[in-house]
């Protein structure tokens, strides 16, 4: 049942879909140099529950607000960065209000003003930020266990430059949060390390030219590395998605 003031159109049909990432130690990198330059780092992750306070029948604490909200800050804590560092945004919007409700507890308007960004485009291209630009749950469905890395895939790919038609330009960081009521939210922040950044910034070049012959980005391969060996031959051969996790276990390491 879609209960007023929702409607159908605002609400992600639930779908079939598969999505996966290849998370490795920085020992694995070490270990492999020639795959350093496809690594994209998670600079700052934190998962957190449901508080005692989801009793208070609080409607926005039912859907997550608190918990999102200290994730969010403890993830950005440890990333070392604020909103404003942050470029792309995937975040869980199950519901168009919950979108409402998830970029003010990530603190990327001010308390209560998410209308007020929404409303004067900071959400999209050309505002502060670009928020679920693939489209998020309501455009390309929700299938549940993959959706989470569904949004990791499309921040990989603008981190990358891969983003095509979608690219921000010159993304650094990106933020992604996913949820699932009853309750647990993951917040993630990612990055592009800097010593990747100037031959990264060709690769952008080439993905954001109007070459008719560049492929489509979710297949990295074929004429894209052609032309990347033009630019950066050394990494013509490296086009790829990987993502380091840093746990306390490995050393040198913080969680």
């Amino acid at each position: 049942m879609v209960f007023t003031p929702m409607t159908r159109l605002q609400c992600c049909p639930t779908s079939d879909g598969a999505a996966a990432a290849v998370i490795v130690s920085q020992a694995f990198l070490d270990k492999r140099p020639h795959l350093k330059s496809q690594a994209v780092l998670i600079t700052g992750q934190k998962m957190a529950t449901d508080p005692p306070d989801l009793f208070d029948r609080s409607a926005i604490g039912f859907i997550g607000y608190k918990m999102t909200e200290y994730a969010g800050k403890e993830a950005l804590k440890e990333a070392g960065i604020t909103p404003n560092n942050v470029s792309v945004v995937e975040l869980h919007d199950c519901f168009s209000a919950n979108e409402m409700c998830v970029i003010d507890a990530l603190g990327l308007s001010s308390k209560g003003k998410a209308h007020e960004l929404v409303r004067s485009g900071g959400i999209t291209y050309g505002g502060k930020y670009v928020i679920n630009p693939l489209g998020g749950l309501i455009s390309k469905g929700h299938p549940l266990g993959a959706t989470g890395l569904a949004q990791c895939t499309e921040l990989v790919w603008h981190l990358q430059g891969w983003a095509n038609n979608r690219q921000v330009k010159d993304t650094e960081y990106c933020h992604q949060h996913n949820l699932g009521l009853g309750g647990a939210v993951i917040v993630t922040i990612t990055n592009v390390p800097m010593a990747r950044k100037s031959c990264l910034s060709q690769t952008r070049r080439l993905v954001n030219s109007t070459d008719s012959d560049i492929i489509p980005l979710h297949k990295p391969k074929g004429s894209l590395q052609s032309k990347l060996g033009a630019w950066c031959p050394k990494k013509a051969s490296q086009i790829g998605s990987y993502k380091i996790l840093r746990t306390k276990s490995s050393p040198g390491f913080r969680s």
